[in-house]
């Protein structure tokens, strides 16, 4: 019985790179020029809000997704896994 080729592999999935973080930021700035053309102060509060929210997410991701990650990855022992 002969056996079958393997399935190539898909490459690997491609990371973000700088373009998109600075098309996001790019856009972020044209909505919060759109804002401040509200008249009063609404506008500048809104974009004042979304650049917060936008930090805080940035935070997050950069504790908890990138930081805490390589740090839980390198308390883990051979030890630990073969326990399991």
């Amino acid at each position: 019985m002969s056996r079958l080729p393997d399935k190539p592999q898909p490459p690997p999935a491609r990371r973000g790179s700088w373009a998109t973080v600075a098309s996001a930021m790019s856009g972020m700035l044209i909505v919060t020029l759109v804002l401040a053309i509200l008249p009063g102060t609404i506008g500048i509060a809104i974009a004042i809000g979304m650049w917060m929210l936008l930090g805080l997410l940035a935070f997050h991701y950069i504790v908890w997704g990138r930081w805490l990650s390589k740090i839980i990855r390198s308390d883990d022992s051979p030890e630990d896994s073969l326990r399991s």
